[in-house]
Order: C-alpha cells, then structure tokens, then sequence
C-alpha cells in the first residue's frame, strides 16, 4: 500500500497489459488476409482449369494427364460442389485431386479424389453432409456418369482401401474428418448408376 493508501503496481517484468489482446487481433488478422488470398488464388485457379477442361470436354478426348491437368468436373448439387478436379499429386489447394494410382473419374473401375475442408481451397468442406442416396455427377470428354452414394463414413486413415472397386464404376471421396486435419478421414463410396 502507498502512503496514501492505494495499491502499490509494482513491475515483475513481465509482458505489458493489452500485449496479448494486440498480438491475437494481429494473428486474426493474419489468418483472415490468408483467407482471402487463398480464395481468390483458388477461384483464379479453377477458372483457368475450367477453361482448358472445357476445351478438352469441346476435343472430345483427354491426352494422358500430367500433375495439374485437369481430368474431370465434380458435381455434388447437394453440397453445393462444382469444381474441376486436377490430376495429383502436387495440385495444392486449387483444385480437388485425382489419386493418380486409381482409375480416372468417370472410368470402370475405383476412382478416388481428395480434397481439404478448410477455406475456399477446401472444396470438400461440407462432405460430411451427404448421405446414402445423394448423387454425384462427373462429366468427362465422352459424357457425365451419375454416381449414387452407398456409404459415408469416418475412418482412420490407415483404413482407407482403394484396391478395388469391382466391375462397376465407383467413386471414392475422401476428406480430413475435422476441418484442421488429423488423421481420420471422412470417406464416400458412390457407385454409378444404372440408365433409367
């Protein structure tokens, strides 16, 4: 107590009252500029992709595709998903990525696409939202193959099989489970529809 009988502050050295709530509005800030710019280098991204994928569509046929080609477009209308997906490894966050080891998007056999969940580039954000029956369309150069969701579920990610689909054409989805990432995964298994 002071003379007069206040409360003596005294310095212990340590940090200044406020420094933290100025360090975490700067860190806010940061993450938010960082938001922003990854939308809109995503959005640039997939109209690039978007042009040269309908150019391929307008040719009819797909030469073999290199990391970062685009291979097909991804439609999901229950999530609200239209994107081009590019050929992986190494696409970044512009595009949902074809696991080059499986069968291309539309084709017999299991096809598997990976995204993130997390900002613009997360074009698989809202995939834990889809449920048995929900469609999914691919459109490649010779046509859109419809696809029916038959599973949805959270697994460990050293579960994941992608060594069969069978005869019928098969679509894999796959996503971190939390938007931060970890290692459970969010995986959809969709099979082509039959024709009406």
């Amino acid at each position: 107590m002071s003379a007069i009988g206040l409360p003596v502050r005294r310095k212990t050295g340590g940090v200044a009252p406020g420094a933290f709530t100025a360090a975490g509005g700067l860190v806010v800030l940061a993450l938010l500029v960082a938001f922003i710019a990854t939308n809109a280098g995503a959005s640039l991204a997939q109209r690039s992709l978007r042009a040269r994928w309908d150019r391929i569509v307008a040719a009819g046929s797909m030469p073999a595709p290199r990391a970062g080609d685009p291979v097909a477009e991804l439609a999901i209308p229950s999530i609200g998903l239209d994107a081009i997906v590019v050929e992986g490894p190494g696409s970044g966050r512009s595009a949902p990525t074809h696991i080059a080891t499986t069968a291309l998007p539309g084709g017999s056999g299991l096809s598997s696409i990976e995204a993130g969940r997390l900002g613009f580039g997360g074009f698989f954000a809202r995939l834990d939202r889809l449920t048995t029956g929900d469609t999914i369309a691919v459109r490649t150069p010779s046509g859109v193959v419809t696809y029916e969701i038959n599973d949805a579920r959270v697994i460990d990610a050293s579960s994941i099989d992608l060594s069969s689909g069978g005869d019928t054409a098969t679509l894999v989805l796959i996503a971190p489970a939390s938007h931060l990432g970890g290692g459970a995964r969010i995986v959809v298994r969709a099979r082509e529809k039959a024709a009406p």
